[in-house]
């Protein structure tokens, strides 16, 4: 079924006239094989917009529609966004110059582009959709023409794939306790001794000291795992410890005397694994911070997805090997004046971005330039060509005229007029070369239509240099713009971290202080025996308590630390990233600067030659016209006297085919026995007489011909300022004063005829008289004899007699 009829059926069932346009559209079309459908300028309301999209329902190879300027409204996108979906070939829609559709279109077409990936085109101009909704439906449709995975193996780029250090590659950690002499390595744990044989001495809390340490940031997340796990058990022996430290507080009034070596060596266990615990610096709270949150904590501008996008026209794809005449052309231009330099890193990762067509144009900008097609030889090669044809032709022409001029001579007309023939023809076809030879050179060849297809490339390279350049800059504002705020907030985030470090340092100084105060006075509870049990329940009650405020705020301080490294870290890369784009853009900037450069001076180079090339062709041609010229004036003065003959031969047949006719009329009269010769000889003349009419319309129309094909050539002549008399007129002159000298002589002729016919009406008056006087009187002798001769001398017919007589005498 066509899709004609399915948009009849649809009108059909919505009660609405099928408009006979679109019928006509939709008249050649299949539902199968339909690909691309224009319904621009057609009013056909909001029923007749349903029938229309309902019918293209389910075209599985139709990629394009075109509704521009057809009154949609808002109310007929539903069924747009319906129909969409049953399409999957569609890659493009136009709904320009539709100025109703309205938020809720908006919204919907919004949806549609997001969710369609293969929609890359939607063309919105003069909608009235808000410029902020075609810009965010505009980002969409560009991430569907870029959909797909970007970042590949092998990139240049280390934020891509960041180097890390496995587990095994970590240096091995060296605990370290603070003494009173400085740091020292930790002693392993003495064992429990008997409080009975015990030295009391002092606890020494300088272990407690708080060594700062700048954890690696190039650890493997398995290093970093590892050390959480000995954290976490070092913090579960402190914890632990400390809690039977704290119940054996609980039972000292019974057993404090017993039991104060053993509690002093615990104290000591504990303290050397405060002191590990202190030592042991790598984060056990570490938290994930990815790029994305980077953006939106900080507002950037590019998110990761914006990055890539961006980077495909920057980035050369792994493999890909620049074009080598665009990277000698940048090199070319690198060297001029004001060619920018770039590394040859640079030159071949931009060359690889640029697009196939501005290449195609720069190469055939490059190539034009270096063959250099148009040249003075290259004209006058083509017109070398045919030189001898001329010279050969112009040699006939004389030899035919002074063999015409000697048959002339010869007074053999016969002869004459076939060479005269023979010149003509041959003038002829040197006319026809010559006007080929101007021809070539008013209306040259594809080389000469040189100057159109350079000025085409050089506005086509201008136009997508300049938009690329355009494109690039506002890549680099954003690029820097991302790059300006972290370096900000780079600074402020580090500022905030030294920060909590040194509060943690100060906390951690204090707990140690504190927990160093906390052993003097156990000690000298312990030496004033068991009456200050209270006060040494109550201090191990502090013990207790500032051991576990130490451990919750080293959990809150990790999980602050942790964060901030994972900032740092993310932050560190998309910043490398930033910067490795910024570069890249701008460099691929430099390419477009250099090729513009070039573009440019090849197209003033170009222009200059072909200026120079087409001044010394304005001289050939000057040449050729003046030599046409006389070419010209020979011919048509041929041809031309030629016709003239012909045409005066013509009038003297006609002349004799009268006298014929004449002859004819007066056989009867006159008794003239060459009647049939005289019938014959008319015949001839006629059958003359049409060949010379034909050979007189063939000279005119071959001089008409010449006449009409030598008139731009006159024109160009004159305007160059040439001084000449047309062969026109030239042959209008000599014909005149031929014609004049005819006609003078006719007309002395005429005046001679004129006498000797009124002489003989006199004579024919004068005899009717004497008979008519003859005739009244009777006397006969008033008439004249028929021979001026006497009557004694017999008339030479009387003395001769015909054959008539001398039979009729026998």
């Amino acid at each position: 079924m066509s899709l004609e009829d399915r948009y009849q059926q649809q009108c059909a069932a919505l009660d609405v006239r099928a408009d006979p346009t679109i019928c006509r559209i939709l008249s050649q079309q299949t539902q199968s094989s339909v690909r691309r459908l224009d319904f621009s300028s057609n009013f056909l309301g909001p029923s007749g917009v349903q029938a229309l999209l309902e019918s293209l329902r389910d075209c599985p190879c139709l990629e394009f529609i075109s509704l521009e300027n057809m009154y949609l409204k808002g109310e007929s996108i539903p069924t747009l966004v319906s129909v969409v979906k049953t399409l999957p070939s569609l890659t493009s829609i136009n709904l320009a110059n539709n100025n109703t559709l309205g938020f809720s279109a908006a919204k919907l077409l919004l949806q549609v582009v997001k969710n369609n990936k293969r929609l890359v085109e939607l063309d919105l101009e003069g909608t009235g959709i808000a410029p902020a909704t075609q810009e965010l439906i505009s980002k969409y449709l560009t991430d569907n023409a870029t959909s797909g995975a970007y970042w590949v193996a092998g990139s240049n780029h280390p934020s891509k794939s960041p180097s890390r250090t496995t587990a095994d590659e970590l240096p091995k950690q060296s605990y370290m306790v603070r003494t009173a002499d400085g740091v020292s390595p930790a002693a392993e744990p003495a064992a429990p001794s008997d409080p009975h044989s015990r030295t009391e001495r002092p606890l020494d809390y300088h272990k407690l000291a708080y060594t700062p340490q700048m954890v690696a940031r190039d650890r493997t997340l398995q290093g970093s795992r590892n050390d959480a796990v000995q954290c976490e058990q070092l913090k579960a022996q402190v914890i632990d410890h400390e809690d039977r430290l704290h119940r054996m507080l609980s039972d000292l009034p019974n057993k404090a005397r017993v039991k104060m070596g053993e509690f002093e060596g615990r104290v000591d266990t504990g303290t050397q694994n405060l002191a590990d615990y202190y030592a042991v610096k790598q984060s056990i709270h570490a938290t994930t911070y990815d790029d994305a949150q980077l953006v939106a904590d900080l507002g950037l501008t590019n998110s990761s997805a914006d990055i890539r996008a961006i980077h495909t026209h920057y980035q050369a794809r792994p493999g890909a090997e620049p074009d080598s005449v665009i990277v000698k052309i940048i090199h070319s231009v690198m060297e001029m004046p004001k060619g920018v330099f770039m590394e040859q890193k640079a030159i071949d990762n931009s060359v690889c971005c640029l697009d196939p067509e501005l290449l195609d144009t720069v190469k055939r900008l490059h190539h034009l330039l270096v063959t250099n097609p148009v040249t003075l030889e290259t004209v006058l090669a083509v017109l070398n060509t045919n030189d001898e044809m001329m010279k050969r032709l112009q040699t006939k022409v004389d030899d035919a005229e002074r063999s015409r001029a000697q048959a002339i001579e010869d007074e053999d007309m016969s002869r004459a007029e076939s060479y005269h023939d023979e010149s003509i023809k041959l003038q002829s076809a040197l006319l026809k070369l010559i006007v080929d030879r101007l021809a070539m050179l008013l209306q040259p060849g594809e080389e000469m239509q040189l100057i159109a297809q350079v000025d085409e490339a050089d506005r086509f390279a201008n136009d997508r240099i300049d938009a690329l350049r355009s494109e690039a800059a506002a890549a680099i504002d954003s690029v820097s713009k991302d790059l300006g705020t972290i370096d900000a907030h780079k600074e402020k985030q580090l500022k905030a971290y030294q920060d909590m470090c040194d509060n943690f340092d100060s906390m951690e100084k204090r707990s140690a202080s504190d927990l160093q105060t906390n052993g003097h006075r156990q000690h000298q509870a312990w030496l004033d025996i068991i009456e200050a049990y209270d006060a040494l329940v109550k201090l191990g009650d502090q013990r207790k308590g500032i051991v576990d405020k130490y451990i919750a705020d080293r959990d809150t301080h990790e999980r602050a630390k942790g964060a901030h490294e994972a900032w740092m870290a993310t932050a560190a890369d998309q910043q490398n990233r930033l910067q490795n784009l910024l570069t890249d853009a701008q460099n691929f900037v430099n390419c477009l600067d250099n090729l513009q450069l070039f573009v440019k001076q090849t197209t003033h180079t170009i222009h200059d030659r072909i200026d120079a090339v087409k001044a010394e062709i304005r001289k050939v041609l000057l040449d050729e016209q003046k030599r046409y010229l006389n070419i010209f004036r020979r011919f048509y003065l041929t041809s031309g006297e030629l016709l003239y003959k012909k045409e005066k031969r013509l009038e003297e047949i006609e002349k004799m085919i009268e006298q014929n006719q004449f002859q004819i009329g007066f056989v009867k009269e006159s008794l003239d026995p060459n009647a049939v010769m005289y019938r014959a000889h008319n015949m001839e003349l006629t059958k003359l007489k049409d060949e010379i009419a034909l050979k007189v319309e063939w000279l005119k129309d071959i001089c008409d011909t010449a006449s009409v094909d030598f008139a731009p050539t006159e024109e160009a002549l004159k305007a160059a300022g040439v001084d000449f008399v047309s062969p026109t007129i030239e042959l209008q002159e000599l014909l005149v004063d031929r014609r004049a000298k005819v006609a003078e002589v006719r007309e002395g002729f005429s005046a001679y005829q004129k006498a000797k016919l009124d002489k003989e009406k006199e004579d024919i008056q004068k005899q009717a008289n004497v008979a008519k006087q003859a005739k009244m009187t009777g006397l006969t002798q008033l008439i004249s004899p028929l021979s001026p001769r006497t009557g004694s001398e017999p008339s030479p017919a009387a003395q001769t007699t015909t054959p008539r007589q001398r039979i009729v005498q026998g």
